[in-house]
């Protein structure tokens, strides 16, 4: 993965604890395909975290279909 890369930026912040900037590159990850459901679960996460509880839900609603 490039240093440019939404996914890896986001995954990178998640393991930092930065919930806003993981949300906003996971969001742009999922943006351009599908995560992963690990990287899905982590994009559900820093969602709840950041206070967005209505997308968090959907998020994770997505992770069991």
């Amino acid at each position: 993965m490039a240093s440019g890369d939404p996914l890896q930026r986001g995954r990178q912040a998640f393991d930092r604890r930065q919930w806003k900037e993981a949300h906003r590159q996971l969001s742009a990850a999922h943006q351009r395909s599908p995560l992963a459901p690990e990287h899905l679960e982590q994009l559900a996460t820093a969602t709840y975290l950041i206070g967005k509880e209505a997308e968090a839900s959907r998020l994770w609603q997505q992770l069991h279909y």
